[in-house]
């Protein structure tokens, strides 16, 4: 058990508590690459979505402003994310670091839903 867990999962922001367990692993994690980059725009994403605020956009050509599939569309920051190609690379990697986390950090494979209350026994 890491002591004081109880108290910092809840302070903690998802990527802190990442870091927080890798320290404590003496693991590095580089969040500037592939699987992890994505950790953090899957989060971003979450964040948008569930704090959402009005964002002004510039919709430049009116004509594109309406079809999502023209170019000139005028997303929000949110909407940028919900293309296909860029859900598969954060699927892809989400699912990579489930995979290889207890490995790197150490700790025994439990069934994804549980892994993050695996490192704390």
């Amino acid at each position: 058990m890491i002591p004081g867990w109880e108290l910092m999962k809840k302070k903690l922001s998802p990527r802190e508590k990442l870091e927080f367990i890798a320290r404590q692993r003496k693991v590095e994690i580089d969040f500037g690459t592939r699987p992890f980059q994505s950790f953090g725009d899957a989060f971003r994403l979450r964040n948008m979505l569930a704090h959402a605020e009005t964002e002004k956009v510039d919709i430049g050509n009116i004509d594109g402003a309406f079809n999502h599939a023209h170019e000139n569309f005028a997303a929000t920051t949110w909407e940028q994310f919900c293309v296909k190609y860029k859900a598969e690379i954060i699927l892809e990697d989400v699912e990579s670091i489930i995979e290889r986390l207890p490995a790197t950090l150490n700790i025994e494979n439990e069934p994804n839903l549980l892994l993050s209350e695996s490192v704390l026994t």
